[in-house]
């Protein structure tokens, strides 16, 4: 049921009706539905709607979902995906908020009670977010709340958006928020190009227009679990997710890159201290950018920002800022292992550093913290060779041509 532009679905409703809309799309996962639909109808405020998305499953997935009888919304399609499930199922309630859950975790039994309370009391804000326990198969549901909890910091309005794209994995979970339908409306249905990463880029969109409210309470479960993920046209083993997930996250910030005004990097407090200076904010803009697409993989456009930002240094003759000297050091800084780019990537900004030496020592700094980082924690010994070995690259590449 599509909704036309005053906001009326297709048979004259509209979407003002006040409450909750959780919104579920599965795909074979009939073993674990369950578990999450129990959740959710134990909630302490229930939900007014909850609709769930059976996306073409070829398990006994439709018997499941029977067994609740009214108590939920059944929507079939044939399997095209979570996107194009959830782009189904979004039009069609009519809740003023809106949860986007997942089919194989599990609801706190006051998460919705908590998160309309806090959207209720602040309404210059679209959307909250919370913390989260991560539990295993061998954790009964009923004890998920003792497992441990995923920390997030509380950031600042004017830093959230950058939190959000420097941060190697979604900090903030769509099952970890509830969100006003007037945001989702503005920002738009979800991207059915993404099998994986499609949360990635929704909240992304989400962050980039609307302020969002942390709740310190761990609120709902995030299940672990080795079966399979993705749509049956596009599925993956768990041991193959990673390379499914970062394909399509830079698929993601490919497309940012090309949407995004480059002032729009710039938190907005910082921009405010530069706005008086020449070029100041373009200067920062392509730094961070470039730190971002560092930290998502594609190192070729993070060089790309890297050289504009050089060729701007060059015109003006500022000096590099403390502000700037931070970014180029995250050029650098090696948040894992398995994150790390290619060692050309890092003999090339080495190269850079012989035509523009004050960029030297702060991407020595960040392999030093990444180094230091790994020692004080006795993380894997690979990490602190990774580290040594790319400080290696980037010390030889800024004494020798290529």
């Amino acid at each position: 049921m599509a909704a036309n532009q005053n906001g009326s679905t297709a048979d004259g409703s509209r979407h003002d009706a006040p409450g909750i809309a959780v919104i579920i799309a599965t795909y074979n996962r009939s073993h674990l539905i369950g578990e999450t639909l129990d959740s959710v109808l134990a909630q302490t405020r229930p939900a007014d709607e909850l609709i769930v998305v059976n996306d073409g499953s070829t398990d006994d997935t439709a018997a499941v979902l029977r067994r609740y009888g009214d108590r939920i919304r059944i929507i079939t399609q044939r399997n095209g995906g979570k996107s194009s499930a959830l782009n189904c199922a979004i039009p069609q309630s009519r809740s003023r908020n809106v949860c986007i859950f997942d089919d194989d975790d599990i609801m706190l039994p006051n998460n919705l009670a908590t998160h309309l309370q806090e959207l209720q009391a602040h309404p210059e804000v679209g959307f909250t977010y919370c913390l989260n326990h991560v539990f295993d198969d061998t954790t009964p549901p009923d004890a998920v709340d003792k497992t441990p909890v995923k920390a997030l910091p509380d950031v600042s309005a004017p830093r959230f958006f950058n939190w959000i794209l420097e941060s190697p994995f979604l900090p903030t979970p769509m099952q970890g928020m509830l969100i006003r339908r007037t945001c989702l409306e503005q920002v738009g249905l979800f991207d059915v190009e993404l099998t994986r990463s499609q949360d990635r880029d929704m909240v992304m969109r989400l962050a980039r227009r609307f302020r969002a409210r942390r709740i310190p309470h761990a609120l709902w479960a995030l299940r672990e679990h080795s079966g399979r993920r993705g749509p049956g046209f596009d599925g993956h083993n768990a041991d193959e997710r990673y390379a499914a997930w970062m394909a399509h996250k830079q698929h993601v910030f490919t497309k940012l890159r090309e949407s995004v005004d480059i002032a729009e990097y710039v938190p907005r407090d910082i921009a405010d201290t530069l706005v008086a200076k020449p070029r100041a904010i373009e200067r920062y803009g392509y730094l961070q950018r470039g730190v971002i697409m560092a930290i998502h993989g594609l190192h070729e456009c993070a060089l790309t920002d890297l050289d504009t930002y050089l060729d701007l240094r060059d015109i003006d003759k500022h000096a590099t800022s403390q502000a700037e000297q931070m970014l180029i050091s995250k050029l650098a800084y090696l948040q894992a292992p398995d994150l790390a780019l290619p060692t050309v990537y890092y003999r090339a900004i080495g190269h850079r550093c012989r035509t523009h030496p004050a960029i030297a020592p702060p991407l020595l700094r960040g392999l030093y913290w990444s180094a230091r980082r790994d020692l004080w924690c006795k993380r894997d010994p690979h990490s602190l060779r990774m580290s040594l070995r790319r400080l290696a690259v980037i010390a030889l590449g800024a004494c020798h041509q290529k």
